[in-house]
């Protein structure tokens, strides 16, 4: 792959995920726009909508110096990211998502990069699962961070799951749903990038677990 072809990609990522952060906004919005919303419910609402404008600001820099500095490395709190991750697809796809963390674990990483790969595997879950729970996991191991994002879709074949992981790439059963066939690669680059592993698993009963593992700091 030539240098053009990797920074293509990048782009195109980076603008994957830029539309998945204005579509929280216009959740958002639409929320607000209920005349029975509470006021916590409307101040939650403007704190979702900052946040999600940060988290576009920041893409775009990143989007804008491809070649130049990688994300940061940093100790993250894992509870409010995982909350955070949960409130925005709510107000995105309209679906309830059950968060459940385990203690207060601590990863070293990138909070920007953290909260796009749980943003995929969320909007991922909500799109092709249209129907049933969706819910996040986070618990620990003595020196792994796990968490798993479980829905109740139709899965994806074994011999399958390493090729839906390459960018632009789709099941042709999922020809008419509207997708790019980016969202498991951007989450892939990000625990690769630091030094964790992705896996697609059955769910017990029916559905999909997406599993990430990454080194406790």
């Amino acid at each position: 792959m030539t240098n053009g072809d990797r920074l293509g990609d990048e782009a195109a990522l980076c603008a994957h995920d830029l539309r998945g952060a204005l579509a929280v906004v216009v959740g958002y919005v639409d929320l607000l726009q209920r005349p029975e919303l509470s006021e916590s419910d409307r101040t939650r609402a403007f704190a979702g909508i900052d946040a999600a404008l940060q988290r576009a600001n920041a893409l775009l820099d990143r989007l804008v110096g491809l070649s130049g500095p990688k994300a940061t490395s940093e100790p993250v709190e894992l509870r409010p990211l995982a909350e955070r991750a949960a409130q925005d697809a709510q107000a995105a796809s309209g679906r309830s998502v059950v968060v459940r963390v385990q203690g207060a674990p601590v990863v070293r990483g990138d909070a920007v990069s953290l909260a796009r790969a749980l943003q995929n595997l969320l909007d991922n879950a909500a799109r092709y699962a249209p129907t049933g729970e969706i819910a996040l996991t986070v618990t620990t191991t003595p020196d792994r961070l796990v968490i798993e994002v479980a829905d109740c879709g139709p899965g994806i074949p074994p011999e399958q799951r390493a090729r839906v992981l390459e960018p632009r790439t789709r099941l042709p059963r999922d020809s008419s749903t509207p997708g790019s066939g980016l969202g498991l690669a951007v989450v892939r680059g990000v625990v690769e990038e630091y030094g964790g592993v992705l896996e697609l698993r059955d769910r017990d009963g029916s559905g999909l677990v997406a599993r990430i593992e990454l080194p406790l700091g």
